[in-house]
């Protein structure tokens, strides 16, 4: 088993090296943005920025639109780019492999329940590692910015500029809310696409994955799995019924069932003779 992830966090890495490249390219546009709006907000007003408003700004999610309101919502182009980065990151290296060398492997390895884990465990290892890119990176900017490193939002950028609807100062719910929900959402969201590209294509686990995250930006429904991976969408920063617990609960159910149906499909299809197009 540690064999095979091994080979899976290579081969994977060294499949994904240009999309790595295009997520750090993404990354930093999104922070310079940041930085400038930031900054151009606070310009001459005394407000000094903290930390946490960057993390809020690339992370806290986009503005929250009633259901009366629809018309004047806005794509948020940035942070949807980070979402579907992460997706195609994880999108095709599970299947690409299978149909390549991963045949070989599984006739090592003589299991397929090993083979499907290490590519769970991959695909975790992978969604984090884009997320400590992410960390960091909004770390260096907040840092070149001189930001104040305070446990609390500055409620004029985070309504101006980052666009919440209101700010909570409840510092163990901002923690959650900007550090851990995203994460959990997308390896949640993530596992969920591997598995429907393994029943089906690629092509469509990536669709089904974005499609739940560009329709959570819109509708503030608790059925939307991103939702929960937005401080702009919680209750406690607008008039919604998201909340945190309940977006663990639904989170872990989702990785729970695609796991379960991943292993079961698995190891009974037949590989050999299928070869889809990816």
């Amino acid at each position: 088993m540690i064999r095979l992830l091994r080979y899976d966090l290579v081969c994977g890495f060294a499949a994904n090296i240009k999309k790595i490249v295009m997520f750090v390219i993404v990354m930093i546009l999104y922070n310079v943005i940041a930085y400038h709006e930031i900054m151009a907000f606070c310009k001459g007003t005394g407000i000094k920025p903290g930390m946490l408003d960057y993390f809020c700004y690339v992370l806290g999610g986009p503005k929250y639109i009633p259901e009366n309101m629809l018309d004047i919502y806005e794509i948020p182009v940035m942070w949807l780019m980070v979402q579907i980065m992460i997706a195609y990151i994880i999108g095709y290296y599970a299947i690409t492999d299978l149909h390549r060398y991963g045949q070989h492997i599984l006739l090592r390895s003589e299991s397929r329940i090993k083979w499907w884990i290490s590519k769970i465990i991959w695909n975790v290892i992978t969604v984090l590692s884009m997320y400590a890119i992410v960390f960091l990176m909004t770390f260096i900017t907040g840092y070149i910015s001189g930001a104040e490193c305070k446990g609390k939002l500055t409620e004029e950028i985070c309504v101006g500029v980052c666009k919440l609807s209101s700010v909570t100062q409840n510092e163990k719910l901002l923690y959650i809310e900007l550090f851990i929900m995203p994460v959990i959402i997308s390896v949640s969201i993530s596992i969920l696409q591997m598995t429907v590209a393994l029943i089906t294509y690629p092509i469509i686990g990536f669709v089904v994955s974005q499609s739940i995250t560009f329709l959570s930006t819109i509708y503030t429904t608790k059925i939307l799995l991103s939702n929960y991976a937005m401080l702009s969408h919680s209750r406690y920063t607008c008039f919604s019924n998201i909340v945190y617990s309940d977006g663990l609960i639904y989170g872990f159910i989702v990785m729970i069932i695609s796991i379960f149906v991943g292993s079961i499909y698995f190891n009974h299809v037949d590989i050999l003779p299928k070869n889809k197009d990816i």
